[in-house]
């Protein structure tokens, strides 16, 4: 793992916690440049710091290096996610934490029912059903698409619900 590679790590790591390179210079005692250096692998922390940095990015140095090889590691969209839910307030992550609680608990529930019409519009897309979506599937499937790659195909042509 080169040095720039490290960097970059300790860079997606900060911004994913939420903090700026100064609010970090500031729990080590150090300046905010030797944070730069080591982002854009200029210089490198000791191991001491590493683990530190860590710790203040709410990681191990395994989990962050990967020397945990896990098999649900997070994709660049999730990683998107987190980042901008770290960066709400109090009240913005209390209205996704129940949102997100409500809907998995909804499709925890009818996940083994069969229903053609189970997909909820989203109030700015047309509405779509799954029959629209196997229809399409049907038709082209020479190109190889899932019913996911259509449905987002749909919401990405008609993000305001006008053909």
């Amino acid at each position: 793992m080169t040095k720039v590679e490290i960097g970059l790590i300790l860079k997606e790591l900060r911004i994913a916690s939420g903090k700026t390179q100064k609010e970090v210079a500031e729990i080590l005692g150090r300046k905010q440049q030797i944070i730069g250096h080591w982002e854009t692998g200029y210089s490198q922390p000791d191991a001491n710091t590493l683990f530190t940095l860590c710790d203040i990015y709410g990681t191990t140095v395994d989990d962050a290096f990967g020397f945990n090889k896990k098999t649900d590691t997070l994709s660049p969209d999730d990683f998107i996610l987190l980042k901008k839910y770290h960066s709400l307030d109090e009240h913005g992550k209390k209205i996704i934490d129940f949102t997100l609680t409500e809907e998995f608990n909804r499709c925890e529930t009818t996940k083994d029912i069969i229903d053609d019409d189970n997909i909820v519009p989203y109030p700015e897309y047309p509405t779509v059903t799954k029959k629209d979506i196997k229809s399409f599937v049907a038709r082209n499937k020479k190109k190889n698409f899932t019913e996911k790659d259509i449905a987002e195909l749909i919401y990405t042509l008609f993000p305001n619900g006008d053909e």
